[in-house]
């Protein structure tokens, strides 16, 4: 059985899969696993120091299906933050690459756990220079 940590960091890889299938392939598999994988009252505070409730982010992904075909993403520098028994609050960096641009963000998520399941509850970006 996995750890409450494993199961955290395992979804930032997932949940950045899907991510980036929905922006290159406007896959509706990846967009319905997106939705499965943010609880409801999820919310996310962007770049640009917006706040996006559960409904904004999913038409956001909506909107951007397909839209970036040569999207790729990396994360890196994973470290748990703090652990408690239903959440982990988790940090990484996320380097986006798009034909010839690349930008750097900062990331905090709050990840909520369930046995073997895992939502995402809240996620802060922020820019980092490269």
């Amino acid at each position: 059985m996995k750890t409450t940590q494993q199961i955290a960091i395992q979804s930032i890889d997932l949940l950045h899969h899907w991510i980036a299938d929905v922006f290159t392939t406007a896959s509706a598999n990846a967009l319905e696993k997106l939705s499965e994988h943010f609880t409801e009252d999820f919310s996310m505070r962007t770049m640009s120091g917006s706040l996006l409730n559960y409904a904004q982010v999913m038409s956001f992904f909506r909107q951007q299906q397909g839209k970036k075909p040569s999207l790729t993403i990396e994360i890196e520098s994973i470290e748990v933050i703090t652990e408690h028994p239903d959440y982990v609050w988790i940090a990484y960096q996320e380097r986006q690459f798009e034909r010839s641009s690349t930008t750097l963000r900062g990331s905090i998520a709050c990840i909520k756990i369930n046995q073997d399941s895992w939502q995402w509850k809240y996620l802060q970006e922020t820019p980092i220079p490269l």
